[in-house]
C-alpha cells in the first residue's frame, strides 16, 4: 500500500486466471474456483472505503479462442478507483497459474 497523501494505493496479485469486471466463471476450469470470487470482491469493497484512492488487482493477461476476449484487455476499469490490470507472461509456450508461480518474480518486474 502507498498513501501519496491523497488516500490509499492499493495492489492485489492473483495467479489464477479468468478475472474479469462482470460474470466471473467459477468452476471453468482449474483456475476458477473460490478464490478468483472472494479476490475479485476485496478488490471491490477496498474501492469503495472513503480512504482508498485506488485499487488494482493485477492478474494474468489471457489471449486464447478457447475464452472470452475480455481478459485479453491490459486493463479494466470496473469502477472509478478499481482497475484489473493483466500483464502478459514471458513464454507462450507454457500456461498455467503454476506456471507463474516459477515467474513471479518476471511478473513483478512488468509491474
Amino acid at each position: 500500500m502507498l498513501n501519496n497523501g491523497k488516500g490509499l494505493f492499493i495492489q492485489l496479485y492473483s495467479l489464477h486466471g479468468l478475472i474479469r469486471g462482470h460474470n466471473l466463471e467459477l468452476g471453468r476450469d482449474a483456475d476458477t474456483g473460490g478464490q478468483t470470487k472472494y479476490v475479485f470482491e476485496l478488490a471491490n469493497m477496498l474501492s469503495t472505503y472513503p480512504e482508498v484512492e485506488k485499487v488494482e488487482l493485477i492478474t494474468r493477461w489471457i489471449s486464447d479462442k478457447k475464452v472470452s476476449s475480455d481478459y485479453a484487455i491490459p486493463v479494466e476499469k470496473v469502477n472509478d478507483r478499481f482497475d484489473i490490470v493483466r500483464i502478459e507472461r514471458a513464454e507462450e509456450n507454457i500456461s498455467g497459474k503454476n506456471y507463474y508461480g516459477i515467474t513471479l518474480k518476471n511478473l513483478l518486474i512488468k509491474v
